[in-house]
């Protein structure tokens, strides 16, 4: 949005967040083919019911992969549809009894080679994950350990499964290679807004985690930042308009500060800001994993969020209060 939150009134304010759950592309251009793309891109904002229909499949098949003895599950992706499971294996990890899960985020030859031993190929299970099905990254992945697999199984298929939108060439590829299953995502949700959807839950399934409790979370948050909450108590509304104004008056370095429990979850917050507040030369410039500096000599263009659950930087969040 380019209109600085301050210049709008109360009112106003409030219709914009109307706007915003009723998915009105005009808050972001007044191009038609721009909100055409953008219109596709807000199947976020009621995914969860769509999911909850869903959640008996995704936890059948994860048990299926638990119960026949994969020890590993490596997911095949690039960009924002593979930060979330990253930052959860990477947080929460497999649970007891789970198979470990690699998130090959790369196209690194060494890393890839590295991610499944010869002797451990027979017990790993790969999800191939792509929004368009044509993805380069997540392609040369599946052909890399697709002939792996033929040399070791006699059904390769069945340790495979697809997540992708309807009719991509992925979900072609699935029904002809014999995928075990192809998850087939709503298709008006971009890749690094999945999280709640089967790229997001799939793999958190897999490790054993609790969706059913993932969606509950994210039904509570939707209820407070809902269309009929008020603004001023509006948790979402005031976080937005609060970096909004702080990025009109050229703060719009956002820095996060996160004890390390929870220091992963800054890879996926990178993105989801970067990639989308970064439109028609305006933007806001997330900084993720920088040491700590000295209080007083930080420029006067940043802001700082502190992701507290150890308190282990309190002392020096402190410090930068008062400078």
């Amino acid at each position: 949005m380019i209109v600085r939150p301050s210049r709008l009134s109360m009112e106003e304010k409030e219709e914009v967040l109307k706007r915003l759950w009723k998915k009105d592309p005009s808050l972001w251009s007044q191009d038609p083919l721009i909100q055409k793309n953008i219109v596709n891109r807000l199947g976020w904002l009621d995914v969860l019911p769509k999911m909850k229909n869903n959640l008996t499949e995704i936890i059948d098949f994860s048990k299926d992969i638990k119960e026949e003895g994969f020890s590993k599950v490596v997911l095949l992706g690039m960009g924002g549809s593979s930060l979330c499971p990253l930052v959860m294996s990477k947080i929460f990890g497999n649970q007891k009894g789970w198979p470990k899960l690699v998130v090959l985020d790369t196209t690194d030859p060494d890393v890839i080679e590295e991610a499944v031993s010869d002797d451990e190929i027979e017990k790993c299970f790969f999800i191939f994950a792509s929004k368009s099905g044509t993805t380069i990254e997540p392609n040369t992945q599946f052909a890399y350990f697709w002939e792996k697999l033929k040399k070791s199984v006699k059904k390769p298929g069945e340790h495979f499964a697809a997540i992708t939108d309807p009719g991509t060439p992925l979900d072609v590829l699935a029904r002809e290679k014999g995928f075990r299953k192809c998850f087939l995502n709503p298709p008006d949700i971009g890749g690094r807004y999945s999280a709640l959807s089967y790229f997001g839950l799939v793999p958190a399934s897999l490790l054993g985690i609790d969706i059913n409790k993932i969606l509950e979370k994210a039904e509570k948050m939707i209820a407070s930042c809902g269309p009929d909450v008020p603004i001023d108590k509006n948790p979402g509304f005031i976080l937005g308009e609060f970096l909004g104004e702080m990025a009109a008056q050229s703060k719009d370095k956002l820095s996060f500060l996160a004890d390390p429990d929870i220091e992963p979850f800054g890879l996926w917050l990178e993105q989801l800001i970067a990639e989308s507040s970064g439109k028609e030369t305006l933007g806001i410039v997330p900084v993720v994993g920088e040491s700590p500096g000295i209080p007083g000599f930080y420029g006067g263009d940043r802001i700082f969020v502190y992701l507290r659950t150890s308190g282990e930087l309190d002392d020096f969040v402190k410090e930068l209060k008062e400078a």
